[in-house]
């Protein structure tokens, strides 16, 4: 990514999604978590770093796949809860790190 000189940003949301993934390695290995919010809050967290509040429009889609685990009895509700926290936090906490540090 670097030697294609891609937007830091772009490198940020990459390194997010790897890190994300190995979290949810590590605490699955002891409660399960959602993965599917986690995958759905990650990205709505880059939206947030790169376009404020408009990424609003696009919580519907989170809360829709976070709902439907529920309602497929695939997770609890503190599992889907919990797993779109961990995502949205740590994306935009290594987004802002990467980003200062890095850009």
């Amino acid at each position: 990514m670097l030697y294609f000189k891609l937007n830091i940003i772009t490198i940020a949301f990459w390194f997010c999604y790897i890190s994300n993934t190995l979290i949810t390695i590590v605490i699955n290995h002891y409660w399960k978590i959602s993965a599917h919010s986690m995958g759905t809050s990650g990205p709505f967290a880059s939206l947030f770093f790169a376009i404020g509040f408009w990424a609003f429009l696009f919580l519907p889609i989170v809360l829709v796949v976070g709902w439907s685990r529920i309602k497929l009895n695939c997770h609890t509700f503190s599992q889907v809860f919990v797993g779109f926290i961990i995502a949205f936090f740590s994306t935009l906490i290594q987004m802002y790190l990467i980003i200062h540090y890095f850009g």
